[in-house]
């Protein structure tokens, strides 16, 4: 039976990440896991990181905050043995939803959109941070770990074959959303230099 290990970015203090691990015990019992909780400053370095440590071949990344359901983790691994290199937790396809405000909802497809346009992605939800991928894959692709969008540098590489499983996207369980206007422009400037990476 294949493992996985579950990376999850913490900046403390998250007040649900306990609520959070016994979530994922539940939905990964019977299969064998570890919980890398990483508190490097930046989310995609703190992937990076948990990816460095990850001793199991299959890694999967989610937030702390409760918005990705773990239940969701046996369905997505499965997706792996199917054949797909990369599956992505989505809100945006049939059967998924984002719960979040309005205003939150708006920015995110305006950055999926952008997103799409520029890179040339066929996922529709390549902003999600809901993600279970093969090991080698997120070494081979985390090369800039700028922000939070650590999911646009998987999708970048045209030659993964991406499966979007559908999620319902929650808003966060407690504590203080860590999304501001910083993150914004991070994400721009990793869209943009993903870009003049496929031109050069």
């Amino acid at each position: 039976m294949v493992g996985v290990s579950v990376i999850v970015p913490v900046k403390p203090p998250e007040p649900y990440l306990p609520t959070l691990k016994q979530r994922i015990q539940h939905a990964l019992c019977g299969t064998p896991y570890e919980i890398l909780v990483q508190t490097e400053k930046g989310l995609a370095y703190a992937v990076k990181c948990g990816v460095e440590k990850a001793k199991f071949p299959v890694v999967a990344v989610l937030d702390a905050d409760g918005s990705h359901p773990p239940e969701e983790l046996p369905s997505m691994i499965r997706k792996l043995r199917e054949g797909f290199d990369v599956v992505v937790g989505s809100r945006y396809v049939e059967g998924g939803e984002s719960r979040d405000s309005f205003f939150r909802r708006f920015v995110s497809k305006c950055f999926c959109w952008l997103s799409r346009e520029m890179l040339g992605l066929k996922v529709r939800d390549p902003m999600s941070g809901f993600v279970v991928a093969r090991k080698p894959v997120f070494r081979e692709s985390l090369k800039y770990c700028v922000g939070f969008k650590f999911t646009l540098e998987v999708l970048s590489n045209p030659k993964y074959r991406v499966y979007e499983h559908p999620i319902v996207f929650e808003k966060r369980k407690a504590g203080n959303p860590k999304s501001n206007v910083k993150v914004g422009f991070q994400t721009l400037w990793l869209i943009f230099k993903l870009w003049w990476r496929r031109r050069t």
